[in-house]
């Protein structure tokens, strides 16, 4: 399971529109091959928010449940590589939060 939100200041998101698609589509695959989940367990969302000067333009949050093998250096490595796409993607500058859920309190009804 993945929940990734990407928090992208709105004039920006206007701005590369037309690029969100291949970001989430690219960030999505590698979240996928690297942690072995399938595509139907992800949710991938792109939010316009309002968002200060001296802040990230771009802030991607990414939800996941705990696994043995998803190790924090692991997950770095993750990370640094999906705020690389962000940063290719929409030339601004990105942040990237992970955190790791509990499992036995975790509820996803769909």
């Amino acid at each position: 399971m993945a929940n990734v939100k990407f928090f992208i200041d709105a004039a920006l998101m206007r701005e590369k529109d037309a690029a969100l698609d291949g970001l989430l589509a690219q960030t999505r695959a590698l979240l996928c091959a690297r942690l072995d989940i399938p595509e139907a367990a992800c949710q991938f969302v792109a939010i316009g928010v309002r968002s200060l000067a001296d802040q990230p333009a771009v802030n991607i949050e990414i939800s996941l449940l705990p696994k043995p093998d998803r190790t924090a250096e692991k997950l770095r490595s993750l990370c640094e590589d999906a705020r690389d796409i962000a940063t290719r993607i929409l030339s601004a500058h990105t942040a990237v939060r992970c955190a790791q859920l509990d499992a036995a309190t975790y509820i996803a009804i769909k």
